[in-house]
Order: structure tokens, then C-alpha cells, then sequence
């Protein structure tokens, strides 16, 4: 198998998008870390060196406040 170089990643997430909402995502989108997503999926395709930490932030919705929901993807 060919090596590649930077390494890349892909992370294809499919969710119940009547019962949760994706709130956030960390790192933000930038050259070589691109996050398309829609109701119901969210993919994450990343070109990096070293290490790479993602959050993806969902919340349960309904009558809950999915704004005020939002958790610290730093750590």
C-alpha cells in the first residue's frame, strides 16, 4: 500500500436528525480540514502531520436549548 503524505483521515457520521442536532465541531474548517455536513451526517476529511483531535459536539433536541448546550471541545 502506497504511503501518502500528509496522512489523511475521514470520518463519516450518520445521526438521527429528528433527535439530535450537530452543535459544534473542533478544529473550525480550514484548508486540509474540510466538515461538510447536513441534518442527519457529518463527515470530516483532514490532511494533517502529528496529531489531530476532533470534537464533534451534538445535542438532543426538543425542548432542550441545544445553544446552551455547547461543551468545551478544547480538552
Amino acid at each position: 500500500m502506497p504511503k501518502t503524505h500528509p496522512p489523511q483521515v475521514v470520518l463519516d457520521v450518520s445521526y438521527p436528525a429528528d433527535r439530535l442536532a450537530l452543535v459544534q465541531h473542533q478544529p473550525a474548517a480550514q484548508p486540509g480540514f474540510e466538515v461538510p455536513a447536513e441534518p442527519g451526517h457529518v463527515a470530516v476529511d483532514a490532511a494533517f502531520e502529528g496529531r489531530l483531535f476532533t470534537c464533534l459536539d451534538f445535542c438532543e433536541t426538543g425542548p432542550s436549548d441545544c445553544e446552551l448546550a455547547v461543551s468545551d471541545c478544547s480538552q
